[in-house]
């Protein structure tokens, strides 16, 4: 019988054989109580703008358990959309040069599902991707696959920012370490260069995105016909392009 290092290192395998580029795992737990407040202080600030919906479901977007009944393990990916863009009048986001990531990334993790079922039968799974109310970047976190920048984005340590994440969650014990604080490396330290770099002054603070001023949210809801996107039509790529943490991942 297979130990949990050796299923998790199956898992990852798999994981990279279906197309994932990265893979790792945590522990289902409730969500640290001051992520609630920070998040809870966001929406008080009306920094969510015209999207009413994020504030539903807020208790299971704190608890796994509340998305998958016994949950007891959390499955990671990320795929890559680091694309190369070439000089155009009209910019676009480059998670857009690519497949719907809703679309890929789901077949992928039903494919991750079947097999993980072969490995450990009779395993119950829910797959989230972006339309589950779970807090992706805090889990990716706790998987140790990178850390949250000051853009509010995720910044793997093997792709850099240009990244989705997907999870599955299943109710299957995996022996997990508990995760700790990222090191000096594993974060921006003192750069702020996204926050300089935004022209319209979204990223309001440190780890902090205002979505009234953000480009990207402007292109995808139009709340504001006159305001200013800078040439971009549809998302915004800005704050990652100067990210220092992406320099060794350009193509």
């Amino acid at each position: 019988m297979q130990n949990s290092t050796q299923i998790k290192e199956k898992i990852r395998s798999l994981s990279a054989e279906i197309g994932f580029d990265d893979c790792g795992f945590a522990k289902v737990c409730e969500v640290e109580s001051e992520y609630r407040r920070f998040f809870e202080n966001w929406l008080e600030n009306g920094f969510n703008s015209k999207m009413e919906w994020i504030k539903k479901n807020v208790d299971i977007r704190f608890n796994p358990k509340l998305l998958l009944e016994n949950a007891k393990s959390v499955i990671v990916v990320l795929q890559s959309h680091n694309f190369l863009v070439t000089p155009q009048k009209n910019k676009v986001a480059r998670y857009l040069l690519q497949e719907d990531y809703h679309v890929s990334m789901r077949k992928k993790l039903r494919i991750l599902s079947q097999k993980i079922n072969e490995i450990l039968p009779d395993t119950n799974s829910r797959i989230c991707v972006d339309s589950a109310p779970i807090l992706e970047k805090y889990w990716a976190q706790k998987a140790k696959l990178g850390f949250v920048g000051k853009n509010t984005l995720f910044i793997s340590n093997k792709i850099g920012s240009f990244c989705n994440i997907a999870v599955l969650l299943i109710d299957k014990e995996l022996e997990i370490e508990e995760s700790h604080k990222n090191s000096q490396e594993n974060s921006c330290g003192n750069c702020n260069k996204c926050i300089k770099s935004c022209p319209t002054g979204a990223l309001v603070e440190n780890y902090t995105l205002d979505c009234n001023k953000c480009i990207s949210y402007q292109n995808n809801y139009k709340v504001d016909e006159n305001f200013d996107c800078f040439g971009y039509v549809q998302g915004c790529d800005i704050c990652q392009e100067v990210c220092p943490k992406n320099a060794a991942f350009q193509i």
